[in-house]
């Protein structure tokens, strides 16, 4: 938070049980503000436990992004940090009914559906664990497929990323989604497998109106 005034301020530590023993780990440090956009990522040094970045970026009501933090040290990973986003208000961002919210073990990708404003959104992140590692946060616009169009390609690399793809249609029209995902052969066991990915499709009220596992061991 701001610093109301200047001057010596006082932080109080104590355990609620009064039989009870407290340790703790106590750092003071200046917050990382920054920007981004979908073609400028922002790299964050996480080495210090509590420090909070807040990272600035533009919406467009009715839009969605994917919101991407991928660890240096393991990407594939959950991380220990608390991640939040919220509106020009002040408030939660809400995606999917949820809080885009996170306090522990969290995810690596956020899925931002339906932006509900035209402005500025404040992405929060405070570290909580040891780590020390590189941090590159990413915003992410969607691929446009076309009916009847060429096809195209949706990569997440790792378990942390997400493809996103949109494409326009009218009440009525029937169309047919197909997606195909690399199938691995092994010939010792004459086996075949293919990457688990599950698939979901939301209206343009954002509404998940399917919700299904792609492909399974074949």
């Amino acid at each position: 938070s701001e610093i109301p005034v200047t001057g010596t301020y006082t932080v109080r530590v104590f355990a609620n049980n009064p039989t009870s023993t407290l340790s703790a780990i106590v750092t003071l440090t200046r917050s990382i503000e920054a920007s981004m956009t979908s073609t400028t990522p922002v790299n964050l040094h996480m080495d210090r436990i509590g420090r909070i970045s807040k990272i600035q970026f533009a919406g467009t009501a009715g839009e969605s992004r994917a919101l991407e933090l991928l660890r240096s040290s393991d990407p594939l990973a959950p991380m220990g940090n608390r991640i939040e986003v919220r509106r020009s208000n002040g408030s939660y961002l809400y995606s999917e009914g949820n809080a885009v919210y996170c306090a522990s073990n969290c995810a690596g990708s956020y899925l931002l559906q339906n932006l509900p404003d035209t402005g500025n959104y404040m992405l929060i992140v405070q570290q909580s664990d040891t780590w020390s590692e590189q941090v590159q946060v990413r915003l992410v616009e969607p691929t446009t497929v076309t009916v009847d169009g060429r096809s195209v390609s949706a990569d997440a690399v790792f378990s942390h990323q997400m493809g996103l793809l949109t494409f326009s249609a009218y009440a009525g029209q029937r169309l047919d989604l197909g997606i195909i995902v690399p199938i691995e052969a092994n010939f010792l066991t004459n086996t075949f497998s293919a990457m688990r990915v599950r698939v979901s499709v939301f209206d343009p009220a954002g509404n998940r109106i399917s919700d299904v596992p792609l492909c399974t061991s074949l």
